[in-house]
């Protein structure tokens, strides 16, 4: 990022340093800056495809999906031979849910760069997305076979072995060993601890899922499924000092996730803390869905409480 901006200061009248900039900030996952920066190529020259691109990408870093995809469109659209802009296009309907048409522009891109991994890695995510698990599985091996330090090949394959097993078609372990090879790969991705964390939560392995989530959350904080998962495991193992110690945080940093609540009144339940308790399963039937499973159980310990 610093190298890019001092190329950026001394070139303001060329969109090179900010195309520069631009990138360097993405990759970091800068968004705001990013589309600063990408607007100011854009208002040198609205033609620019890849200040839309830059910009668009930089919208999805930040949530803003539906722009970010209007965005993307426009640079396929002004430069339709650039693969990278087809596959940032369909990253984008894949966020939106629209995974058939983002398969066609993953397709696309492919016809421009039959042999770039990642574009292999992204079909094979978007074939499973719509069940089609054998050609899925076709695209992830490519991009392997292509690149065998992809971590994200063999986290999205991992995923796959994880459909697979819940539908009886493979044995446990695959997707375990896959993950594994996602973190190795690509120790700093917080996501892939997180997964691996769930594939050993599933397997009846908390000490190693323990590890894994605060893998997660230590490279990622607050990383907030990776909190809720990681207090399961500790109120689970009734390490309740650090479930507390991990939770009270949380719920400052924010306040509506409901499952948090119900820790914490199992946390203070034990402890002898019934009003504490009482307090915190209120609170998660106040911010649960209708439908959460759990409503029963803090229903069932407030009453237990109550009759105390």
């Amino acid at each position: 990022i610093d190298v890019a901006k001092a190329f950026y200061d001394k070139n303001l009248t060329s969109t090179r340093g900010y195309k520069l900039y631009a990138d360097a900030l993405l990759a970091a996952n800068r968004g705001a800056e990013a589309l600063e920066v990408a607007q100011q190529v854009i208002d040198m020259n609205s033609g620019d495809a890849a200040g839309h691109e830059k910009r668009g990408r930089a919208l999805l870093i930040l949530d803003r999906v539906e722009e970010g995809v209007e965005e993307l469109r426009k640079a396929a659209t002004l430069d339709p031979t650039k693969s990278e802009y087809q596959l940032q296009l369909g990253i984008g309907l894949d966020k939106l849910g629209r995974y058939d048409e983002a398969a066609l522009k993953f397709q696309a891109a492919l016809k421009g760069a039959p042999d770039d991994p990642n574009i292999h890695v992204y079909l094979g995510m978007s074939r499973r997305n719509q069940g089609e698990l054998e050609e899925a599985k076709k695209y992830l091996d490519k991009a392997i076979e292509l690149d065998p330090q992809n971590g994200r090949a063999f986290f999205e394959l991992g995923l796959l072995y994880n459909v697979e097993q819940s539908q009886g078609k493979r044995s446990q372990g695959d997707a375990e060993q896959a993950l594994l090879k996602a973190v190795q790969k690509s120790p700093n991705e917080s996501k892939y601890w997180y997964a691996l964390g769930e594939i050993y939560r599933l397997e009846a392995q908390p000490e190693k899922a323990i590890k894994a989530y605060r893998q997660a959350l230590d490279l990622d904080p607050p990383f907030l499924k990776a909190t809720s998962k990681l207090g399961l495991l500790y109120v689970d193992a009734k390490r309740y000092d650090d479930a507390e110690a991990l939770l009270i945080p949380a719920v400052r940093r924010d306040g509506k996730v409901a499952i948090n609540y119900l820790y914490l009144g199992v946390i203070y339940a034990a402890k002898g803390q019934k009003s504490a308790a009482i307090d915190n399963f209120e609170t998660f039937l106040k911010l649960a869905p209708r439908n959460d499973p759990d409503i029963r159980r803090a229903r069932a310990a407030i009453a237990e409480l109550k009759r105390r």
